[in-house]
């Protein structure tokens, strides 16, 4: 039976445990190397259980994106794409992107200006 209270408020409550330390402790349980091997078997079965894989998520996540660009929900599209982006590890920078996001850095010499020079970012 599902039930929306934590599972810890009853002892929580009893015992009269603040929630922080239930946490604190629940990531140290967490952070177990055997705990995290073990979720990580329990979600893989799970998947293959519903037969959920990376392209049936981003397929579904397609299929979103498509509706909301039909229904004009511009945010749900941006919604969508980022789902699609984090599933395929794209939400996080490479070691080539750090590279390439280094500040540029130009110095001008004029000694005797002929025109007016606009400089803007990007052109």
């Amino acid at each position: 039976m599902y039930s929306s209270r934590p599972a810890a408020l009853p002892l929580r409550t009893k015992l009269h445990i603040k929630p922080t330390t239930i946490n604190r402790a629940a990531k140290d349980v967490y952070d177990n190397p055997k705990i995290t091997t073990r979720i990580a078997e329990l979600q893989a079965q799970h998947s293959l259980d519903h037969n959920i894989t990376v392209k049936s998520l981003i397929l579904e996540l397609e299929d979103a994106r498509k509706v909301a660009k039909d229904n004009d929900h511009p945010t749900a599209m941006v919604g969508a794409t980022m789902g699609k982006a984090k599933l395929l590890g794209l939400d996080k920078p490479s070691s080539d992107d750090e590279e390439k996001g280094k500040p540029l850095s130009i110095t001008f010499n004029v000694s005797e200006a002929k025109n007016t020079i606009k400089v803007t970012k990007g052109e």
